[in-house]
Order: C-alpha cells, then structure tokens, then sequence
C-alpha cells in the first residue's frame, strides 16, 4: 500500500487493494465504474473526503495504474491532480490529458474513461446533480431545459481554472487544520456559503452550454428584481411580506410580480420557497442530529407535509432520502 500522507486524513474513507471493493465503494457515491489495473500490478487505493455544504472533496491516491471507465450517474465531478503522475482521459469522445496543469471536468449522462499512472494522486470535487441544478435555475430564472454540460478540460495555470483550484484547496487546507479545540468548516451556514461559492463560481465561470443564457439573463435582469431576490434569499428562514419588497424596490407589487415572472420563471413567493428548499438540503447533509421537521421549521416551513411534497418535487427525493444518504 501506498504510505505518503494525502490530504483530509480526519476523515478517511477506503484504504483497499480489491478491485471489487473499490468499484462498490467509488460506485456509492459517484458514479458506477469499471476498473482494470494494468497488467502485472497489483491494484491499490486510499481515500479520504468530506462534505461541505451542496459539494463533495475527496483525496484520492493510487499505488498502481489503471484504466476506470464509467456512464456518469448524476455527478459533476472535477479532478485536480497532485502529483507528477497523471491520467489520459477521453470525456464523450474528446481526448484530455489530466496532469497538474490542467482538470477534467465530466457531467452527469456523459461517458468518461481514464488511463491513470502509477501513483496518481489527485483532489475530487463532487456535485450532485439536483444541486447544481437548483443553482442553474436560480441564475436563469428558470427550470434549465435540458442537460448542463461542461467543457471537459480547463487550464489551471490562469483565469477560472486556477481561481476555483485554489479555493478548493482554502477548503481543504482549512479543514486539514481542524483539530480538537476549533474547526473551521464546523457552522452549517459557513459551510453553505463555500459550496454555494463552487457552485456559483462554476456556473458562471466556467464554459458549458448554458454559458450565452446566463451572461444574456445577468444582463437583462431589472436592478428591482434581482434586489427583491437577494432580499428573498438573504431573509429566507423568516416570514417575509410582499409589503417589505414593494418598499425596498420602489415598485408596485404587480409590477414586481411581473418582471418576477418574466425574469425568474416564479413569483416571488415561489422563489422564496426555492430558496428555503435549498437551505433545508443544505441542512440535511450538514446536520446529522436535527430532525426534518426541525429544519422545516428552521427554514420557515409551518407545514410539514406540503413542505415534504414541495422537496420531493424539487428534488426527486423525500427528506428522509436525503438524510439516509447523508449517514452511509
């Protein structure tokens, strides 16, 4: 087995020379795979991870080469290597070569395969589908209608690529500095904030094919609705009145209710609620101990089961789903 430390060693996850095992375990939270070790070595892997908010980091190191193929399930995943070992990738036929200098990004739906070398280490940051698309519909102002693809290969030597590389290094050196006494990503709301600054920074930095809508809707939104949804989503957790928008904009509710409408896809009211689904996700996977129908209540849900129908709605799972696949 390979002994050089890796990154995140609190929070170990597989430490495993079986095939069978890895495939199971790396299938579990990503995606399923198919892996072959090259020919006359013997198959190693460790890795250590967490989550952080709506995003997934984890510190993957291999002792031997291998080839990993795989049928995205409903993971965005980007992959920053380490070392100076590095991996040929061919991403829904585009060839990318994965080295320190540049990541590969794969999207869910999109077959992906990978020829990594001996002692390949690398940082793997991971979304979930219903996540990036909550977030994708937030900066529309509606549901996206069709599947988000991102260009499978960005430099990390400058601009998007090394910006978002080093703020996913900040969060892991930050959580690599916990220890007993203080932990920095330890606050649900500190932890929200990182991952929404992922997810937001890939959206609407990095290339896919929702690129041209996004810069065209930050264009043309009205400065009074785009105010009324940082009021929305800043005030979330709390009753919020219509009268409260009116005054803080400057405009009539009809009016608001409008441009909401033609700019958002949603009333206001419809927004709001958006948001505080979003927020009792977040809660889900960050707070073990809480019960649903606390953080319902914490996110401003008065009503259970319309807020458990919403969340099935929004999400394609229950909140119980969520918290279940939150403790594997």
């Amino acid at each position: 087995m390979p002994t050089a430390l890796i990154p995140l060693g609190r929070y170990p996850r597989v430490r495993t020379s079986s095939v069978e095992e890895a495939t199971q375990v790396f299938g579990a939270r990503y995606s399923s795979v198919n892996v072959e070790p090259t020919k006359g070595t013997a198959f190693e892997w460790r890795a250590n991870g967490l989550s952080v908010g709506a995003i997934d980091i984890g510190a993957h190191a291999y002792g031997a080469g291998h080839t990993a193929t795989s049928e995205v399930g409903d993971v965005f995943s980007i992959s920053f290597a380490r070392g100076a070992a590095g991996a040929n990738a061919t991403i829904e036929k585009e060839r990318v070569r994965l080295e320190r200098d540049t990541t590969t990004i794969t999207s869910p739906g999109v077959r992906a395969s990978f020829c990594f070398q001996t002692g390949f280490e690398s940082l793997l940051l991971a979304i979930r589908q219903p996540e990036m698309a909550a977030a994708l519909g937030a900066l529309l102002g509606t549901k996206a209608r069709g599947p988000l693809r991102f260009t499978p290969a960005v430099s990390l030597t400058s601009g998007v690529g090394a910006s978002l590389h080093r703020l996913v290094r900040f969060i892991v050196d930050e959580a690599d500095r916990a220890d007993a006494d203080y932990d920095p990503l330890a606050s649900p709301l500190v932890a929200a904030h990182l991952a929404d600054a992922v997810i937001y920074k890939m959206l609407l930095e990095l290339p896919h094919n929702y690129s041209a809508q996004l810069t065209e809707a930050g264009n043309a939104e009205p400065l009074h609705v785009r105010r009324a949804a940082e009021y929305l989503a800043a005030n979330a957790a709390r009753g919020v009145r219509m009268a409260e928008l009116t005054e803080l904009t400057g405009v009539n509710l009809r009016t608001l209710q409008l441009a909401f409408q033609k700019y958002r896809g949603c009333s206001p009211m419809a927004f709001l609620r958006e948001r505080r689904l979003q927020m009792a996700r977040e809660k889900l996977l960050q707070s073990p101990l809480a019960s649903v129908t606390d953080i319902a209540l914490d996110c401003g849900f008065a009503h259970l089961g319309r807020f458990s129908a919403h969340y099935r709605a929004c999400f394609g799972e229950s909140p119980s789903d969520t918290r279940r696949r939150r403790s594997r």
